[in-house]
Parts: structure tokens; C-alpha cells; sequence
């Protein structure tokens, strides 16, 4: 329109920045989708140390392969740390035995129930008993994670009360790897929860006379999560999964129950 006649070098230096023009744009609009993605549709679960063998799989393999375009982040808390988190909106949702009344803006459904025994070396002394008696309880060395509830340990308290002692324990640790190693040498006994005691090769699980204890894990996450949140597929999905099965370590009758070998 000016009457000049661009020269070859400027035709092509032109069509080189309008391409670059275009190419910065779409570079520009994925970076705007990832980061959407990453901030709408990101699910923060957590899970405790007592039901990852059960969920991490399940979240993995049954729905994270299958959605793609969720971006699901799974962490590992302690099981009263749970509820806590969910309140302060640092995760979406969590599974912990924990009850959940101190905090009325959550809610929660009953997924699986597991009862707690005596976790023995499958050599030792005591591993072909049926049920444990106080006494056995006052004579055997005993390992755990962390420190017993104090609601249990009452429980306790008032079941040695007949035999004039306390739980003699020799090791308390972080990690229950240790705690398997110390039960399938024999150097200890472990009171857990039998889904993970399941696991434990060459170990029997025995529960204790007249003294059941059992723990039902929940899924729990905001009321006012939103309807449309990524969240709500996650909880749909769990909760259809557990609904649909018995899980294998529901909590035994006591009546029934003789010792779980595991070879």
C-alpha cells in the first residue's frame, strides 16, 4: 500500500515472527490448561499407616489409571492427624479409624472393620494357644508403633489388674517393618490390627480371652464440599467399592475365632 516491495529476506523474516507469534500463544493456552488442571482438578487423599495396604491399590489401580485427567496426590498421616487436615482444607479427603466428633463439618462413612490381636512368631511358646490369657499378656515382651491409645491402654490397665502387672513393652518404634522383624524372630509379641498382621509370613494372630477391640476405618471429608468438586467422584468410587465386598479382615467373632497362620 506504501509502494514498497518487501525483499525476500523480509518476506521470510515476517512469516518467521508471525509463526513464533502464533506458536508463543499456544504455548501460552496449554500453559493455562496445565495449570487449571493442576489447581481444579488435583484430589488430595490421605491415608493412614494402619489402611494404605488396603487403599493406596485401590486408589492406584481401581480409579487413578482410569482417570487420567484427575491429578490424584496420596499422603500418609497419622490416623488422628486426619481429621484435623481435612478441616484445615490441607487434603480433600481421608480414611482413619479416628472418630470424628470434635469436628462437626465433616462427615464420614464406615468402609471396613478390623479387629485387633496379639501378633506372635508362629514358634512361639504361646502360638498354638486358641485365646491369650492376662497372664501370657503379663509375660510376653511386646513391640509397637508409636504409643498405644489411651483408651486402650486402660483397657489394659484394667485386664493385668487381675495378675498385679503392666504391659512389659521392649521396643516402640516408627516403622512397622520393625515391628515385623522383632515378631517373626520371636524376640516379641505385637498387639495390631489383623489386616496388617495378615501380611506377616510365618506369624499367628490370637486374640485375647474376654478382651475384643476393633476399629472401623471411615472415609471422611467437608460437608460443604462442592457437588462438582473431582472429590466427590473419588468418594463415590470408594464407597461402591467397599459396599460391594466383605472384606477379608472384618473383624472375626471371638466365639469362632482360633489363631490365623500365616506360612
Amino acid at each position: 500500500t506504501t509502494g514498497l516491495e518487501p525483499t525476500e529476506a523480509g518476506t521470510l523474516l515476517y512469516k518467521n515472527l508471525v509463526r513464533a507469534e502464533n506458536e508463543m500463544q499456544l504455548l501460552k493456552l496449554k500453559m493455562q490448561q496445565l495449570s487449571d488442571k493442576s489447581t481444579i482438578r488435583r484430589v488430595n487423599i490421605a491415608v493412614s499407616l494402619t489402611n494404605s495396604a488396603e487403599l493406596i491399590p485401590l486408589i492406584f489401580d481401581g480409579y487413578a489409571s482410569l482417570h487420567p485427567e484427575l491429578d490424584i496426590r496420596v499422603r500418609e498421616f497419622p490416623a488422628m492427624d486426619i481429621p484435623k487436615a481435612i478441616y484445615k482444607e490441607e487434603i480433600d479427603i481421608g480414611i482413619s479409624p479416628t472418630r470424628i466428633d470434635n469436628y462437626p463439618s465433616l462427615e464420614s462413612r464406615d468402609l471396613y472393620t478390623v479387629s485387633t490381636q496379639i501378633a506372635l512368631s508362629r514358634n512361639h511358646p504361646l502360638a498354638d494357644k486358641t485365646a491369650l490369657t492376662a497372664q501370657d499378656i503379663a509375660s510376653l515382651p511386646l513391640a509397637g508403633v508409636g504409643e498405644l491409645p489411651e483408651t486402650m491402654m486402660e483397657s489394659f490397665r484394667m485386664l493385668l489388674k487381675s495378675v498385679d502387672a503392666d504391659l512389659k513393652f521392649v521396643a516402640k518404634v516408627s516403622d512397622w517393618s520393625l515391628v515385623k522383624f522383632l515378631v517373626q524372630r520371636g524376640y516379641a509379641g505385637a498387639y495390631v490390627a489383623t489386616n496388617i498382621s495378615s501380611q506377616w509370613k510365618g506369624t499367628v494372630s490370637i486374640p485375647i480371652a474376654g478382651f475384643e477391640i476393633s476399629s472401623t476405618h471411615k472415609l471422611m471429608w467437608n460437608k460443604d464440599l462442592p457437588e462438582d468438586a473431582p472429590a466427590r467422584s473419588v468418594i463415590k468410587f470408594i464407597e461402591k467399592s467397599f459396599s460391594k465386598q466383605v472384606m477379608p479382615c472384618a473383624a472375626p467373632s471371638l466365639k469362632a475365632q482360633t489363631p490365623q497362620l500365616i506360612e
